[in-house]
């Protein structure tokens, strides 16, 4: 084998990066294409075939970051699509003056949940539920990529967008009157884990609340 001049090495890196990529895409590790002695899954799955000796360090190098790149994009486009096919739950809204309990994924809170992994206390205010409801629906609109699809009396439905897929989460709000407290459902509508971003928000929200009644209360 003659010595490989640095341009025909990176380009021939770059094509078995390629072939790493659509490796892992259509086949199963160990099947070949073009007779290489690559292994196609071994830096996205973790295969045991041995690597081409002939290749030197500085190609191995460019094989490794083509195909990192190559699979985060898969990645990005992968959760993209999942975001894109996200429709609106069609068991959203009370039943029997309760929310849909929470699924058993990790990506939901719930005030009507037992679960530790659900339950959030409900958000107390004082005077009355119209008054709360104005307040929360006002700091709901100053909140980023939200949309407030429904506000009935007594019970809000509210879209948050994140920034990045651009994933929904769909959240709804029960303004109780007799016990003077808010139940919310958050939940996301697609994935398994949120990372604790719905918890996280309403904890926001939360916080929001009390900090405009106790801005209220220093007026009077």
């Amino acid at each position: 084998m003659g010595h490989r001049t640095p341009e025909t090495g990176a380009q021939a890196a770059f094509l078995i990066g390629l072939e790493i990529l659509l490796g892992c895409l259509f086949l199963d590790c160990g099947q070949g294409t073009t007779g290489r002695l690559v292994p196609r899954c071994q830096v996205l799955r973790g295969c045991t075939t041995s690597m081409n000796q002939g290749m030197s360090t500085e190609t191995l190098v460019i094989v490794i970051i083509v195909a990192c790149l190559a699979f985060l994009l898969v990645v990005i486009v992968r959760l993209a699509m999942l975001s894109a096919r996200a429709q609106r739950p069609k068991n959203l809204g009370l039943v029997d003056n309760q929310f849909v309990a929470c699924p058993a994924t990790p990506n939901c809170v719930s005030t009507h949940s037992t679960s530790p992994q659900h339950a959030c206390d409900p958000i107390r205010f004082s005077g009355s539920a119209g008054d709360a409801f104005e307040k929360l629906q006002a700091i709901v609109e100053q909140q980023p990529r939200t949309q407030i699809i429904s506000a009935a009396t007594g019970y809000m439905h509210v879209e948050f967008t994140s920034r990045i897929f651009h994933f929904v989460d769909d959240v709804q709000f029960l303004f109780d009157e007799n016990q003077q407290v808010i139940h919310f459902r958050s939940s996301s509508r697609s994935g398994y884990s949120d990372l604790g971003v719905n918890r996280h928000r309403m904890e926001s929200l939360r916080t929001a609340f009390e900090n405009a009644d106790q801005a209220i209360d220093s007026r009077s």
